[in-house]
């Protein structure tokens, strides 16, 4: 599956973390001839629905949360397009408890076990050329970056196509 449906809910790294990850992603995206996407973290993924009343929702989660800290630790992959290289995010009680608001909130509560991660690479590679890759970028990204919003995004179809509809700062509400 190399396109998704939908919205999204987005954590998105900022300053020279930001840059730092989207350079690897950039950097990848060359090497491999994948997709260039923005790094995130997908708080909440597949929402179906009207944009505003999404929208809405976004609002009442950000005023339900504080800003906080996400921190990557190893780097790891799945046999999946959109999980094919990644960074694990320690689970924190703010992110779980974030995400767990979000579920309700999106009456989303049968969606798939949050598994935080911030993707590097979208495709479909071999366990030896993601391992390769590992070994070159280092096991573990030992990046940390606050969270200050939520964005919700379009994610409707390939990465290229996809764009955020609206930003909510979490700040804004304490």
């Amino acid at each position: 599956m190399t396109s998704s449906t939908g919205f999204s809910l987005w954590l998105q790294p900022t300053g020279q973390a930001h840059n730092r990850l989207a350079n690897i992603i950039k950097e990848l995206s060359k090497q491999y001839h994948t997709p260039v996407f923005e790094p995130h973290v997908t708080l909440l993924g597949g929402l179906i629905g009207n944009q505003e009343t999404l929208a809405a929702r976004t609002v009442q989660l950000a005023k339900s949360a504080q800003p906080n800290i996400v921190i990557l630790t190893t780097v790891d992959y799945l046999d999946e397009y959109f999980r094919c290289l990644f960074a694990v995010v320690e689970k924190t009680d703010w992110l779980t408890n974030l995400n767990a608001k979000a579920r309700k909130l999106f009456h989303c509560e049968d969606a798939p076990e949050f598994m935080p991660h911030l993707s590097l690479m979208y495709g479909n590679f071999s366990p030896t050329t993601k391992q390769r890759i590992i070994v070159e970028l280092g096991s573990t990204l030992d990046t940390r970056f606050q969270v200050a919003s939520v964005q919700l995004w379009s994610t409707n179809g390939a990465p290229q196509e996809w764009y955020q509809v609206q930003e909510f700062s979490l700040e804004q509400f304490h």
